[in-house]
């Protein structure tokens, strides 16, 4: 072995090194963070959110605290489905013009240091609720992290049944364990009034590792809920999704004449995503079957990772608007001014 070659090894070893290093230390920062609450300003928006029945906490972040069209017409969408706001910020500032967006939208607005992520603001927003809890209908926790809704919120929230589960999410994964995705939860009575519920909130603990905080917190909360005898369940459940996957791609569908005229790339996605459906590895629906949820299944959402960073090198993304534009009247222009302002933050 050469001696670059040798340094090379050796730069590489250092820097694994440090970063694990990184995570350790950042978990147990966490764990020492003993102060209950990192709220900088409590501001009232319109109404009194402590008289209201159904309520939805709504997480935000961004770079200078700006709050993008894309977030106020979900904001809006939530109102015209019957609940009032509880806005969330983690953005290092916020400044008054965003404020003002905000005030018409929201019943309190919390600006809070970026501390465990959506997580820890999430466990800021429920304790701020503590005492209206009991009496609450319906609670949601969302964020930032999607466009739309692509249609009307309350097309999907009709399939939330009190009567079947507790605990309803968006979709649901069965990556690891099976979860809840957290960009989107509804809870009914019986779960906001059981013990389970608000342990889970008051045991979080404010770490900033991605990795640790979807281990231990989002996959860990469907377990906690589980585990306090509470039903959940998934409005577009991983099943269905890859049902009509496999409706729509499968049945001999790689030998027909469509797929034989798609491009090579494609093709060879197409059979890679049905072997992992036909041999059980579960993939990130949101991700690998976006253009067929939204198509197929009227699913209301886009993640904006798949669009910003396209992690799993899903092919033709570009052709995103014009899958929306068949199956909605959602004003994409707000997605692209939102990728152009974010292309500008790199």
């Amino acid at each position: 072995m050469g001696i670059y070659h040798a340094y090379k090894l050796v730069i590489r070893r250092i820097y694994k090194l440090y970063k694990h290093v990184g995570i350790i230390l950042s978990i147990l920062r966490g764990y020492l963070r003993f102060k209950q609450s990192f709220i900088r300003r409590d501001i009232e928006g319109t109404g009194a959110l402590a008289q209201q029945h159904s309520v939805a906490v709504f997480i935000h972040w961004e770079a200078k605290g700006f709050v993008h069209p894309y977030v106020v017409h979900y904001l809006e969408a939530l109102r015209e489905a019957g609940f009032s706001i509880l806005f969330v910020t983690n953005a290092p500032k916020l400044p008054e013009r965003s404020i003002e967006i905000l005030k018409p939208l929201c019943m309190r607005i919390l600006w809070r240091k970026n501390v465990g992520y959506d997580f820890g603001a999430y466990k800021e927003a429920v304790l701020y609720l503590e005492d209206q809890l009991p009496h609450l209908d319906r609670l949601m926790l969302a964020n930032d992290s999607v466009y739309g809704p692509l249609m009307p919120l309350n097309r999907s929230l009709q399939r939330a049944d009190p009567a079947l589960a507790d605990v309803w999410s968006m979709t649901d994964s069965w990556e690891r364990r099976y979860h809840l995705q957290s960009y989107f939860l509804l809870l009914y009575p019986r779960a906001l009034k059981s013990q389970e519920f608000l342990s889970f909130w008051k045991q979080i603990r404010y770490v900033n590792n991605k990795a640790f905080v979807i281990s231990k917190y989002e996959l860990g909360f469907t377990r906690a809920m589980l585990r306090g005898g509470l039903n959940v369940h998934a409005l577009y459940p991983y099943e269905e999704i890859v049902a009509k996957v496999v409706e729509a791609w499968g049945s001999g569908a790689r030998n027909t004449r469509e797929l034989r005229k798609l491009h090579e790339r494609t093709r060879a996605f197409v059979d890679q995503i049905l072997d992992f459906i036909i041999t059980g590895m579960p993939v990130n629906p949101t991700h690998f079957l976006w253009d067929q949820l939204v198509l197929r299944m009227g699913f209301p959402f886009v993640k904006r990772e798949l669009l910003t960073q396209n992690p799993g090198n899903v092919p033709w993304l570009t052709l995103w608007e014009g899958i929306i534009r068949q199956a909605s009247e959602y004003d994409t222009r707000m997605i692209r001014d939102h990728l152009k302002a974010h292309s500008q933050q790199r």
